[in-house]
C-alpha cells in the first residue's frame, strides 16, 4: 500500500510533457496558444517570448481561454520588437482551459515561444 500512495503522489507532482511550443500569430482575433489539456489538469506558462518581425507596430494579449481577461499584455515594436517575460511564480491556469493570445492589430509575422508544463490541479 506505501508504494501504491509513493506513485500516486509522484503522479499527482510531476508534470506531463509539455512544451516548448512556436507559433506565428497574424490576425487580431483569439488564437489558441496550448490547447485546454482536459479535465483535472492546468496549464502550467513559464516563461513566453515574442518578436514582431513585420512593419506594423502591434500588441500580444495573453489570456485565460477564448474572449477570456487579458492577464498579460505587451507591445511590440514594429522590425524585431518584442519581449520576455518569465513568470515567476509560473502561471497557473484554471483546470481545462487553453491558453489563448490575440494582437492588437493584423501584422504579416509575429512569432511567440512558450515554456509550459501540464499538471493535475
Amino acid at each position: 500500500m506505501a508504494n501504491f500512495l509513493q506513485e500516486l503522489n509522484y503522479l499527482s507532482v510531476w508534470p506531463l510533457p509539455s512544451g516548448p511550443v512556436t507559433l506565428t500569430l497574424t490576425t487580431n482575433t483569439d488564437t489558441q496558444l496550448i490547447a485546454a489539456p482536459g479535465a483535472s489538469l492546468s496549464l502550467y506558462i513559464l516563461v513566453v517570448s515574442a518578436s514582431n518581425t513585420s512593419l506594423v507596430l502591434t500588441r500580444l494579449d495573453l489570456r485565460e481561454g477564448p474572449a477570456g481577461t487579458i492577464k498579460y499584455s505587451m507591445g511590440l515594436a514594429v522590425s524585431g520588437g518584442g519581449f520576455i517575460k518569465r513568470f515567476e511564480p509560473w502561471w497557473k491556469l484554471p483546470a481545462n482551459t487553453a491558453f489563448t493570445g490575440i494582437l492588437g492589430t493584423a501584422v504579416t509575422d509575429v512569432r511567440v515561444n512558450i515554456d509550459y508544463f501540464i499538471q493535475a490541479t
